[in-house]
């Protein structure tokens, strides 16, 4: 699937806003358990230990195989990864991320349907990809405190392919343990997205109405 960089004709090509990658990435990370249990190890505190941390990135993984390997309807799938990743991605922080510049000069309205449709349209990609992904384990390697919170090391194991490597950055957020960044294939989601976002809105006049209506048709088209 192309690029973002390689998909800003509007009119031709709308729908290419998630690549390959960002589909690994959901399937690999955004599809996660619940919180429950892990915010009563984390309680009012303002960090997560590595312990916790790791403990949440074991939940994460066995939810996400539950769901991938589990009975049921591609579009239940959908649904349950969408309401995990609410649950335990930092949506506002990794828009407000990508954005970037651009965070500021979009008004409130523009903000909040940004935040609405940014997740929608990764879970669209799924709904496409979600038998390629049957089969799927992992194992959390190790966890090493960093700046900005905990980093976390697993191996993603998949019939058929090498293992891969993917990092998590889990911090607390309002009280909550939150993915805030996963790095894999040696690349940030949050960085890639951001350079995406921005190498659109470069080459749209800078337009965030631009923006967010490819975001808006891409979602359509995945409901």
């Amino acid at each position: 699937m192309r690029n973002l960089r390689q998909a800003v004709r509007l009119t031709t090509d709308p729908y290419r806003w998630v690549t390959r990658r960002r589909v690994g990435y959901l399937l690999i990370s955004g599809t996660v358990v619940s919180v429950t249990g892990v915010v009563g190890l984390v309680g009012e505190r303002s960090s997560v230990s590595i312990s916790d941390a790791m403990q949440f990135i074991q939940h994460s993984g066995d939810r996400l195989i539950a769901i991938l390997n589990g009975a049921g309807e591609t579009s239940e799938k959908m649904r349950q990864s969408a309401v995990l990743i609410a649950e335990t991605v930092d949506v506002d922080g990794v828009v407000r991320f990508v954005l970037g510049r651009y965070w500021n000069v979009a008004n409130n309205d523009q903000r909040r349907e940004f935040v609405r449709l940014f997740p929608v349209v990764l879970i669209g990609s799924i709904g496409r990809s979600v038998g390629a992904y049957q089969g799927l384990s992992f194992t959390v390697d190790r966890g090493v405190q960093i700046d900005n919170g905990i980093q976390v090391w697993t191996t993603v194991l998949r019939p058929g392919d090498p293992p891969r490597r993917v990092t998590w950055i889990i911090s607390v957020i309002n009280g909550a343990p939150k993915i805030t960044d996963i790095i894999a294939e040696g690349a940030s989601m949050r960085i890639t997205e951001r350079d995406d976002c921005a190498s659109f809105l470069a080459q749209n006049n800078h337009s965030i109405p631009a923006l967010i209506d490819t975001l808006r048709r891409q979602a359509e088209s995945t409901s």
